[in-house]
């Protein structure tokens, strides 16, 4: 037997050269970094020569100037935690605020309903005409809805119900792909949800904290053409919507029943 063999226990001489060393553990893992901290880093890149060595402090600034008065909660690392650092950015140096809140006007479902119709004497159709989404719900009874105007609306024709609602879903899913809001309000209004006779949570848009309350500040009803079907009524057409309302997802109480 070759002297050094595996036989007696150990290893071939020249199995491995004399200066090797086993491998050293990996180095423990490191504290994660705090919101700030990373700022810090990337400001270097992102921002102006004088603003490099102030983010942190102009960040805490602005924050601290919206806080609320002596006594109120408010937590600091949860707010920074909820906004991204491209949005904190464009908030301080130039941009919307995020925390200024437009005026939009909020609607009942049953209001809603009652203009899911076409136009009556003295009304006016919606503005898209024959690209109405209201054209689309049933082709074999398309009509084009009356439009629905609001307190502050321009001179000139407005979109109905449905419209509204495709445009803001649209611009909705754009924000959301994109990672950032868009420069303006993408909702003509809000409406009522999680209330008996109103629409349930699972079937509204409601804005991500971290794109702020500028661009969508108001939680909004989804369109989704399979939700409607067309009925006639007096020789109107109109339209019945399904499955949105909050008794659709969730039951009443059985509370104090036998």
């Amino acid at each position: 037997m070759h002297p050094g063999s595996a036989r007696d226990g150990h290893a071939p001489s020249g199995m491995f050269p004399r200066s090797w060393k086993p491998a050293s553990p990996p180095p423990a893992s490191k504290r994660r970094r705090t919101f700030l901290e990373e700022a810090d880093e990337r400001a270097q890149q992102a921002l102006p020569v004088e603003f490099e060595s102030d983010l942190r402090q102009t960040v805490l600034r602005r924050l601290l100037a919206d806080a609320p008065p002596p006594g109120a909660a408010f937590d600091l690392d949860s707010i920074l935690s909820g906004v991204s650092y491209r949005a904190m950015l464009e908030n301080l140096f130039g941009g919307s605020d995020p925390l200024e809140v437009p005026p939009v006007p909020v609607l009942c479902r049953s209001y809603e309903e009652s203009l899911m119709r076409q136009p009556m004497a003295g009304e006016q159709p919606c503005v898209l005409d024959q690209n109405c989404e209201c054209m689309l719900i049933d082709r074999r009874a398309p009509f084009v809805g009356v439009e629905l105007r609001l307190p502050g609306d321009p001179e000139g024709r407005q979109m109905c119900v449905l419209c509204s609602r495709m445009v803001t879903q649209k611009c909705f899913y754009d924000m959301c792909c994109l990672g950032r809001p868009p420069p303006g309000v993408i909702q003509r209004y809000g409406n009522i949800f999680g209330q008996p006779g109103e629409y349930s949570v699972e079937c509204m848009l409601v804005c991500p904290p971290s794109f702020g309350l500028a661009s969508m500040p108001l939680p909004a009803m989804s369109h989704q053409r399979n939700r409607y079907s067309v009925v006639v009524q007096g020789g109107v057409k109109s339209l019945v919507q399904h499955r949105v309302g909050h008794e659709d997802f969730h039951s009443p109480s059985s509370t104090g029943a036998a």
